[in-house]
């Protein structure tokens, strides 16, 4: 064989052998949109997974190039590893539960060691899901694209609401179960240092990497349109407070505990727009309720007070919480933040819309309000956590108005 032959032979060879750095870090956004597609699957019970960080002490631009050679010893084909922030270093582990990822850890944290590498290694899993196991009645539905005509697919008059199931048992301990004593002997010494790694390195929740803080220009839009517009309305907003005050005995605004991001609750502020003791009324009114799911709504509520009414109508009883949109709480466009109570009986893929900021508007309210059914509802709200940008909230802005003066669903 020719010099010239063997040359290209070996170029070819080259060409086709795995590059020595398959597993090149993913840049931070590209990493969290993989994190974000595989939470949405994990949630809808499809499979496990959970995700590792890794912080140097030394700093994760001086170390990365250890810090990646230390993972890539024991990466798996569906494994991803990426830059999840400037300081830290992230491994997602997919169809991997949280005693997977514990054994993981710890041997990632003595193939640090060996390389002289400090690291904090912090294990996260979805800790109210049951080791390994998918919940059938978890799935989420088919998710096609909603329509927002679709009438209710079920109404309380039916009969009563089914009990809330129950959550799962959340995961204490993440090494499984060691056999009986008289099945097997356990050293002493052994059980404590499995005792000793749990309680080293204690597992955090998932759902808590998955919160996004409003950005810079949300935030901004947020403060001085909600500052415009409580200056500039507020002898508006008098006019409705004494119009509530004069018509029904009462307080003039209705104070309620919403679920904020992640589910922690925040005063929501409403202009009263029903009797004092509507909340107390609502039990005897559960074999009335018209709406699907978790939510209670009645067209012609008998609690609504005739102000009340009009105001319902053309949103005007949500203008207070332009308030809680000034003071960070909420946000102009994003899911309307749910009651305490609605959010205890939300499947798992339904808590995606807990992951951003809850707002004054969304998809919801422009695509016909309470005449949408609440599994599309809670599509469209999940939909928009994972697409909101800039043009979008404008675009849903401007649908809000027509909305309002229509009135289309609002009740």
């Amino acid at each position: 064989m020719s010099d010239r032959s063997k040359s290209g032979l070996a170029r070819l060879f080259t060409a086709l052998r795995p590059s020595d750095s398959e597993h090149v870090p993913l840049a931070a956004p590209e990493f969290q949109r993989v994190f974000l597609r595989e939470k949405a699957l994990a949630d809808r019970g499809s499979r496990d997974f959970s995700m590792i960080l890794v912080r140097p002490e030394k700093g994760l631009r001086a170390t990365e190039v250890l810090v990646g050679d230390a993972v890539e010893d024991r990466m798996r084909l569906g494994d991803v590893l990426g830059r999840w922030d400037s300081s830290h270093l992230a491994v997602l582990l997919a169809g991997t539960n949280a005693a997977g990822a514990q054994l993981y850890a710890d041997e990632l944290e003595r193939k640090l060691s060996t390389r002289g590498v400090q690291a904090r290694v912090t294990i996260f899993a979805d800790t109210g899901r049951a080791p390994g196991g998918r919940r059938a009645t978890d799935a989420e539905p088919d998710a096609a694209e909603p329509s927002p005509t679709a009438p209710p697919r079920s109404t309380g008059t039916a009969g009563p609401r089914p009990e809330a199931r129950p959550e799962p048992a959340p995961l204490v301990e993440a090494q499984p179960e060691s056999p009986p004593l008289a099945a097997i002997h356990v050293h002493p010494s052994a059980k404590a240092l499995r005792e000793a790694r749990v309680a080293k390195r204690p597992i955090e929740d998932l759902e808590q990497l998955s919160f996004a803080d409003l950005p810079f220009w949300k935030r901004s839009m947020d403060v001085v349109a909600s500052g415009v517009a409580l200056v500039g309305l507020s002898p508006f907003l008098l006019g409705i407070a004494l119009a509530v005050r004069l018509s029904s005995p009462g307080p003039v605004l209705f104070i309620q505990q919403r679920a904020g991001v992640g589910g922690v609750p925040f005063p929501f502020y409403k202009f009263r727009s029903m009797v004092v003791d509507a909340e107390a009324l609502k039990a005897n009114l559960a074999c009335d309720n018209e709406k699907d799911g978790p939510i209670f709504k009645i067209k012609n509520d008998p609690r609504v007070t005739r102000i009340g009414r009009f105001i319902r109508r053309y949103s005007l009883d949500e203008l207070p919480q332009l308030y809680n949109v000034l003071i960070g709480d909420m946000t102009l466009v994003g899911p309307r933040p749910p009651t305490m109570d609605e959010v205890a009986e939300y499947e798992p893929w339904q808590r995606q819309r807990l992951l951003i900021r809850g707002g004054l508007t969304c998809t919801w309210q422009v695509s016909g309000r309470s005449d949408v059914s609440f599994e599309d509802w809670m599509r469209m709200d999940a939909r928009y956590a994972r697409t909101s940008g800039f043009f979008g909230d404008l675009k849903l802005l401007l649908k809000t108005v027509k909305a309002i003066f229509t009135g289309r669903g609002a009740y």
